[in-house]
């Protein structure tokens, strides 16, 4: 495993699963039925998973998923593929990409406008 930076020897990072329910700064968005945080904002929830970005990566488009079974992250250019499987079995990656697929400009749309790009 690569080293991080911003991490001491012997640390980790956590998934996204893990920050989203170990952090304290995590606030309830009663619209969205999930916990949100600014710097890791949700872009919709379906079908038992949660479409957020973290704020403070790469600037190619990509999208993270979470579920209670581990998270994924998915390269929205140029085309959508799967960037990181995070543990999760083939189908639920399979259902996921369908979901990315119909409704990349949904996610498109966000990311341009949280990134402002």
């Amino acid at each position: 495993m690569a080293s991080i930076p911003h991490l001491k020897t012997g640390e980790r990072a956590m998934t996204a699963v893990q920050h989203r329910l170990f952090n304290p700064h995590l606030l309830r968005s009663a619209d969205r039925g999930c916990y949100d945080h600014p710097m890791s904002p949700t872009v919709f929830q379906e079908k038992g998973y949660r479409f957020l970005f973290f704020s403070l990566e790469e600037e190619r488009m990509h999208v993270h998923v979470t579920c209670s079974e581990g998270d994924a992250k998915f390269w929205l250019e140029p085309k959508i593929e799967l960037a990181m499987p995070g543990g999760l079995p083939s189908h639920k990656l399979s259902e996921i990409r369908r979901i990315i697929e119909r409704r990349k400009d949904d996610i498109k749309s966000a990311w341009r406008e949280h990134f402002g790009r």
